[in-house]
């Protein structure tokens, strides 16, 4: 996914996850997505690429 936004010149990705989801939550943190808000039941993650 990464690699096709770069191809695709996107400069950032965001995703909307469920607090909840845990699992999700550390797969974005281990590829470098930063919380940039947070809501009642959902937190909204972005990457910014090179």
């Amino acid at each position: 996914m990464l690699s096709v936004a770069r191809d695709m010149y996107l400069k950032r990705i965001r995703m909307h996850i469920l607090k909840e989801n845990e699992k999700m939550l550390t797969l974005a943190q281990k590829l470098g997505f930063k919380p940039v808000d947070l809501e009642e039941d959902i937190v909204r993650v972005e990457k910014i690429l090179n």
